[in-house]
């Protein structure tokens, strides 16, 4: 075999091995009330890109947010690069792309508890708004699994309000 061979082959086994070398987790399991499926964390797949911004999920796994939607009988993702970028696209979900009718079909919303960096269900979740820590868009909306560790994270970096899911508005991801 010639070297140029050789090389090409070495760094496709790199590519198919790399997600093993960038990841905190390789699969997680997520339950919610309705579906309960085992799945392959989004952030280990180096071709996911956020349907908002376009960035490579990999590059913010800290960040990563996921909504699960069924679309012709078939379980799809969309995972974006934070919990901000998600709730622009839930809010308006036709301006990123042909999502008729889209939250009837979805299934579940996962984000990733800031942490312990576990998935866990979007609405179950903790909201920090307006801390300093800032994600891939500057100000996050940083999830947590309980009330406490969002508190203390709150009094730490100076935040503006805890929230649950529910209470997340447009203006909070202007």
């Amino acid at each position: 075999m010639s070297k140029k061979t050789v090389c090409i082959a070495l760094f496709l086994l790199f590519l198919t091995n790399a997600q093993a070398l960038f990841s905190d987790e390789k699969i997680g399991v997520v339950k919610s009330e309705k579906y309960t499926a085992k799945t392959e964390d989004p952030a280990n797949r180096f071709m996911d890109r956020c349907p908002v911004c376009n960035n490579a999920i990999f590059r913010h796994h800290r960040w990563v947010a996921i909504i699960y939607y069924e679309k012709n009988m078939r379980l799809k993702h969309l995972a974006f690069d934070g919990v901000k970028e998600m709730m622009r696209f839930y809010f308006e979900p036709g301006r990123w792309g042909d999502y008729d009718n889209f939250f009837a079909h979805i299934k579940k919303i996962v984000v990733r508890d800031y942490e312990s960096r576990k998935p866990m269900v979007a609405k179950r979740a903790w909201y920090v708004v307006g801390s300093k820590i800032k994600g891939p868009h500057g100000s996050e909306l940083i999830p947590f699994k309980d009330k406490k560790t969002a508190e203390e994270f709150l009094k730490k970096y100076h935040g503006e309000k805890i929230v649950r899911f529910g209470e997340i508005t447009k203006e909070f991801v202007k």
